[in-house]
């Protein structure tokens, strides 16, 4: 979940209390297209979940299946609830999805974006603002 982090650091900058912070690997995209969702837990995961409230951020929501995966993988440690937040949530006339994020920054038209660390392969994470990605970049 690199695309979160410019959004994370402000989140956590203003979060008014205590935390643990603990970073979840997953990917789905092969370029613009999703693909299969891979997720890789740090083993620290296994003491700081059980019995605790967890919030799963994230950069974008697509079509649910990444977002739904982690959320999956993190309730098998037995928290107290498994909330979402992603910063942008796309429109897309495609069936529901597996899960609806809990709280959403802003919808968006279903294009590819980037920048506010959101990337295509590998570029645009640093971009200070979102943009849509130009077709052929």
């Amino acid at each position: 979940m690199k695309g979160c982090v410019l959004f994370l650091a402000d989140l956590v900058r203003a979060w008014p209390g205590a935390m643990d912070l603990e970073f979840v690997t997953a990917r789905s995209y092969k370029g613009t297209q999703p693909g299969e969702v891979r997720v890789t837990m740090p083993p620290e995961v296994a003491q700081v979940v059980p019995g605790r409230a967890v919030l799963v951020v994230d950069d974008i929501f697509d079509t649910g299946r990444t977002l739904a995966r982690v959320a999956e993988e993190l309730r098998a440690f037995g928290p107290a609830e498994v909330r979402t937040l992603v910063l942008l949530r796309k429109r897309r006339p495609t069936a529901a999805p597996p899960l609806q994020p809990d709280w959403v920054g802003f919808e968006i038209a279903d294009r590819f974006v980037v920048g506010y660390g959101l990337d295509y392969r590998g570029r645009y994470r640093n971009l200070p603002y979102l943009a849509v990605l130009p077709d052929g970049a």
